[in-house]
C-alpha cells in the first residue's frame, strides 16, 4: 500500500481518503471483523505525542496490514499558520488599543457609549436651548455636569464628550485600519513565505495621539 497526498491506496487499488493534518503522523491499516467495521478495515492515524490508535475490539481477531508515514499536508500547515498569525494580529490590535486608553479608568470607559449618545442628544438642542428636554433624557451628563465641580453647563460637557470621542476615533482608527488590512493580507497569502512576510506589528502610537479623559477636562 502507499499514500498519495491524502489518499491511502491499497495493493488491490482500493482507496481510503485520509483527513488532512498540519503535522506528520503515522498511518496504520488493520483488517478487523466486519461486525466492528462493515468494510473489514480500520485505519488509524497517530500524531506524535498522542496515544497510538488501535481497533477497539479483540486484537486477536485483528491483523495489522501495514504502517506508513503520513506527511503533513501543506495546505493544512498553511491554514494552521494563518490562524495563528491572525490571532497574533488581533491580539496586537487589542493590546495597542488597551495601551491607548491605559490612563483612563475602565469605569469611565464603560460609560463612553452612554456619554456620547447623551451628548449627541444634548447637542441637537443647541440652537434652541430653552426647549432642551428635562435631565431625565440625559441623566448621566446631567449628573456629571452638576457633580464634577467645574461649574459647566450640560452643553459645555457635551462638547467635551464629543471632542473626546473624536480624539479616540482619530487614535483608534489607524489601529482598526491596520488590523483589517493585515487580516486581508493574511487571508490572501498563498504560501508560507507570503504569510511570514506580513508584519504583525501595528503602527506606533505617539503619546499625543492618546485621547484625553473627559474626567480631566474642564
Amino acid at each position: 500500500m502507499r499514500i498519495d497526498k491524502n489518499a491511502l491506496i491499497m495493493s488491490d487499488g482500493q482507496t481510503i481518503m485520509l483527513p488532512k493534518h498540519a503535522v506528520a503522523s503515522r498511518v496504520a491499516l488493520w483488517r478487523v471483523p466486519t461486525m466492528y467495521r462493515s468494510n473489514g478495515l480500520f485505519v488509524s492515524i497517530t500524531i506524535p505525542g498522542t496515544p497510538e490508535q488501535i481497533p477497539a475490539c479483540n486484537l486477536a481477531d485483528c491483523t495489522l496490514l501495514g504502517e506508513l508515514d503520513y506527511p503533513a499536508d501543506a495546505g493544512a500547515v498553511l491554514d494552521r499558520a494563518r490562524a495563528q498569525r491572525l490571532a497574533t494580529a488581533r491580539a496586537a490590535v487589542d493590546a495597542a488599543a488597551r495601551a491607548l486608553v491605559a490612563h483612563i479608568s475602565s469605569t469611565e470607559q464603560q460609560t463612553w457609549p452612554t456619554q456620547l449618545a447623551e451628548a449627541q442628544l444634548v447637542n441637537s438642542w443647541r440652537d434652541i436651548p430653552d426647549r432642551l428636554p428635562p435631565p431625565s433624557y440625559y441623566p448621566l451628563l446631567a449628573l456629571m455636569a452638576t457633580q464634577r465641580g467645574y461649574g459647566e453647563s450640560v452643553f459645555q460637557l457635551a462638547d467635551r464628550v464629543i471632542a473626546a470621542a473624536g480624539q479616540y476615533t482619530a487614535a483608534a482608527g489607524p489601529l482598526v485600519a491596520w488590523g483589517q488590512r493585515t487580516e486581508r493580507a493574511l487571508n490572501a497569502a498563498q504560501t508560507m513565505a507570503e504569510l511570514n512576510a506580513i508584519s504583525l506589528t501595528p503602527p506606533a502610537q505617539s503619546p499625543a495621539s492618546a485621547p484625553e479623559p473627559v474626567a480631566s477636562q474642564q
